[in-house]
């Protein structure tokens, strides 16, 4: 059984931990969730699962800008490059080094090439970087 002075000294720490929680909150700024009128509400048939995918998404402090998580892999078969994302329902797409093709951007292709070897990850043969000036 604690005596009454040792419980006042336990919910002022407690105080003072919620205290510390809502200040690290303020920091963070909960405008930077997305929370934009065009998000998907709560009161939709699949809300669940609608809220959940907007779960992870951070608003720029400008609120220009939308920052989430996107997977990238490399498709040797096709030769190309997948990028997807578990945040924004339906984003799937693929990029190629061929100019020629509508989903073909050579810079984008060879910067996320990069960044897949940088990774260890399967990734398409580039030619080496040319030496800088």
């Amino acid at each position: 059984m604690f005596s009454a002075n040792k419980l006042v000294e336990h919910l002022r720490t407690i105080i003072n931990l919620l205290r510390n929680i809502e200040a690290q909150l303020v920091r963070l700024n909960a405008s930077q969730v997305v929370t934009a009128p065009d998000q998907p509400s709560a009161s939709s048939v699949d809300s669940e699962k609608t809220m959940r995918l907007w779960q992870g998404v951070r608003k720029s402090k400008p609120g220009k800008s939308i920052y989430f998580e996107v997977g990238v892999w490399y498709d040797d078969k096709f030769r190309d490059i997948h990028l997807v994302s578990t945040v924004v329902k339906g984003l799937h797409v693929t990029v190629t080094n061929n100019p020629g093709s509508k989903r073909g951007h050579e810079a984008l292709f060879k910067h996320l090439a990069r960044a897949l070897e940088a990774q260890g990850a399967p990734h398409p043969e580039l030619p080496p970087e040319p030496a800088k000036k």
